[in-house]
């Protein structure tokens, strides 16, 4: 599984995958909204986008703002796996990755849906702690879940 820098020829392919998954149709993030959302944050040098390959597929994409959490930590605005790749290790991966370029700048902040049990676990056995909640922020009716992990706070053992 490689990890490398999504480029604009990527963005077809990781749309689909973000506008494919139930989580993000309840924000309703499109494949039009996905497109012109990654197309934009290639243009940003406060952006980075990932994307994990398998077989020369997209298995994962990882849409990161350096100085997006209170414009002095990262921010990770978005992670999609695609359905075959859950569980096995892409979105580890794509935030490792991420991890080892910003982490020590300042901690990195996530955002999960109250709703979403399964990322809210796997982001806490990534070493990320919630730090509060925030309702009707993304959209209205919903809760995000608030995640930080700073550079002096290790992973979980099984990491």
């Amino acid at each position: 599984m490689a990890v490398e820098a999504l480029t604009s020829i990527d963005c077809n392919e990781a749309a689909r995958l973000i506008a494919a998954l139930p989580l993000f149709q309840q924000y309703d993030f499109n494949f039009e909204r996905a497109k012109a959302a990654l197309e934009t944050a290639l243009k940003d040098q406060n952006q980075e986008c990932l994307v994990a390959r398998e077989n020369g597929k997209i298995a994962g994409v990882a849409w990161f703002v350096k100085d997006g959490g209170f414009a002095r930590s990262g921010y990770l605005r978005l992670i999609a796996v695609a359905p075959k790749h859950q569980c096995s290790g892409v979105g580890k991966k794509l935030i490792a990755e991420l991890e080892s370029r910003y982490l020590t700048h300042n901690g990195i902040f996530i955002l999960a849906t109250s709703t979403n049990v399964h990322a809210r676990e796997f982001y806490e056995r990534l070493g990320y702690r919630k730090v509060g909640e925030i309702q009707d922020f993304v959209k209205k009716g919903l809760t995000e879940v608030i995640y930080y992990r700073s550079a002096g706070v290790p992973g979980r053992a099984e990491d």
